[in-house]
């Protein structure tokens, strides 16, 4: 595989879940920081950073940072001069500032075209979303002639791509985000 087809496919990774470029783009603005700061940060829970920071060392997106202490020279959101570390800190690799660097529109949505291209469930829930404005899964399951178990689990995909979003968090209200 190409250099261009690896970043193309960590590209297609990261866009699967909204919360990896949220991670992405909070580390490229903090510099070097830990998962509970990320939490508080981000609101995404403690449990699911850490898997998140996890997958996306794999993916050579970002690493740990070494050593005993920390200047807030390093780490932005930090107050004090200097920070003796109790937690793991995470920063940018060199290929993830790359990549969020050269990220933008024209790349997000043709890699989004890229992943759902095929996916016939997904367009038609994304066109109803569209034409509807906002409605309940219930609608888009008996619109697309599906069962609300196969349509609620596409619909949670689109929304942790950031797709689709609540309109109303009381309420299983979905619209159309604008990307």
């Amino acid at each position: 595989m190409s250099g261009k087809e690896q970043s193309d496919e960590k590209l297609r990774i990261i866009l699967r879940d909204m919360r990896y470029l949220t991670i992405l783009k909070h580390l490229k603005l903090a510099n070097v920081d830990y998962g509970k700061s990320i939490m508080l940060n981000t609101k995404i829970p403690l449990d699911e950073i850490i898997k998140i920071l996890d997958e996306l060392e794999n993916l050579g997106l970002i690493e740990r940072v070494h050593g005993a202490t920390l200047k807030n020279t390093e780490a932005k959101f930090k107050l004090s001069s200097e920070v003796h570390k109790h937690h793991t800190y995470y920063r940018l690799t060199r290929e993830g500032d790359h990549l969020l660097r050269y990220l933008d529109d024209k790349m997000l949505i043709h890699t989004y075209i890229e992943i759902i291209r095929n996916d016939n469930l997904a367009l038609n829930i994304l066109k109803l979303a569209d034409e509807l404005n906002a409605d309940h899964a219930l609608t888009y399951a008996k619109l697309t002639h599906k069962r609300l178990e196969e349509v609620t689990p596409k619909i949670e995909e689109l929304v942790r791509m950031g797709l689709l979003e609540e309109k109303n968090s009381n309420s299983s209200f979905l619209k159309m985000t604008s990307i």
